[in-house]
């Protein structure tokens, strides 16, 4: 249960991304990172709680706190990789679920093994190699299921399908790597650093207690909606049911408390808010329940140019544009003159509509 409440969050946090720029989304990626992070050390060390041996078991602290940053470090480049890496704004292909998905499972092994490691007990511990391959490549296959069914390319599946494949490459590795260890009694302490401290396994209980709840705290929190709107925007309150077929490329907006249909001409820019979007017409902002690429289908190629993973603006409603640095900035022609930032990949076909 704690892995699967952990990988929801974290995907969650990490699909939400995809509309973020700058700082935001960096938070948000760490955030994802450290929710599914410590989601896997909290399983791991339950599912140790629950193995019983003949001799009693302490923990070393200092194993125990870097196999939960080695699992929170390496989930992050997993989630980097599936959610930002290169190119910045696609959906993930083959290649980069491999990669990711191997990171990923490598992170959940390592975990898995430096927190065994910690282990403090009279007797020693011995693993198979073959079992412990499989354990690696069950983490490695159900990271590859998970991470796809959450960003592939297709039609997505619902989040927590994806959150229980996750489950499944931590708590499957978990177990037939725990297959794999062979405890016997050598009179001795097996691991190297007996004199470290260790935590009792009652202190070890409220520890894991407590990170428990921190995750259902954050899975909590996701769920809750945000309720105050940036400043000058329209507060969106319910969102507004889709009343219009996508041919005839109008676009449902919330406008003063009631639903109204946005024709093209009257669209100057769009802009991505987590799953959905609000609409620019040259005066105010409006909420649409569709995000910002669905709205994107709905508009005509012709009219409309996407120059940012954020952003879609109008051609003939582009005043000006700037380089800066890297990237860029087009004017809209509105008053008062608002820009919309363009990402590095796309100002050369921005350069070429505009002609400059």
């Amino acid at each position: 249960m704690l892995a699967v409440q952990g990988a929801y969050v974290s995907l969650a946090l990490a699909r939400d991304t995809a509309a973020e720029t700058g700082l935001r989304r960096r938070l948000m990626l760490a955030a994802s990172s450290f929710v599914l992070g410590t989601g896997i050390w909290t399983m791991h060390f339950v599912g140790m709680l629950a193995l019983s041996l003949p001799v009693p078991v302490d923990y070393d602290i200092l194993l125990t706190l870097i196999s939960a940053l080695a699992a929170i470090l390496t989930v992050g480049v997993a989630v980097a990789l599936a959610v930002a890496g290169p190119p910045l704004g696609t959906k993930p292909g083959v290649n980069r679920i491999l990669l990711a998905s191997v990171a990923m499972g490598l992170g959940i092994a390592t975990m898995h093994y430096i927190g065994m490691h910690a282990m403090r007990m009279h007797g020693t511990l011995v693993h198979d190699p073959l079992i412990v391959a499989l354990s690696v490549a069950i983490a490695v296959a159900s990271s590859a299921l998970s991470l796809w069914l959450a960003f592939g390319h297709g039609r997505r599946a619902p989040l927590v399908v994806a959150a229980v494949a996750m489950a499944l490459a931590i708590s499957g590795m978990h177990y037939t790597a725990m297959w794999a260890a062979d405890f016997t009694d050598g009179g001795h302490v097996a691991a190297a650093g007996a004199g470290a401290p260790a935590i009792p396994s009652g202190v070890l209980a409220v520890v894991v207690a407590v990170v428990a709840f921190v995750i259902s705290a954050a899975f909590l929190l996701a769920l809750v909606p945000d309720g105050a709107a940036a400043p000058g925007a329209r507060k969106p309150g319910p969102a507004p049911v889709v009343t219009v077929e996508e041919r005839d490329g109008r676009v449902p907006v919330l406008k003063n408390g009631a639903t109204v249909l946005l024709s093209q001409s009257d669209i100057v820019s769009v802009e991505a808010d987590a799953h959905y979007s609000r609409l620019f017409d040259g005066q105010a902002t409006y909420f649409c329940n569709l995000s910002i690429s669905e709205v994107e289908r709905r508009l005509d190629p012709a009219r409309f140019i996407r120059v940012h993973r954020s952003h879609i603006v109008r051609k003939e409603a582009i005043a000006g544009f700037r380089r800066e640095g890297s990237h860029g900035h087009v004017r809209l022609s509105c008053t008062p003159p608002r820009e919309i930032p363009v990402s590095r990949g796309r100002i050369l076909t921005v350069q070429q509509t505009l002609g400059v």
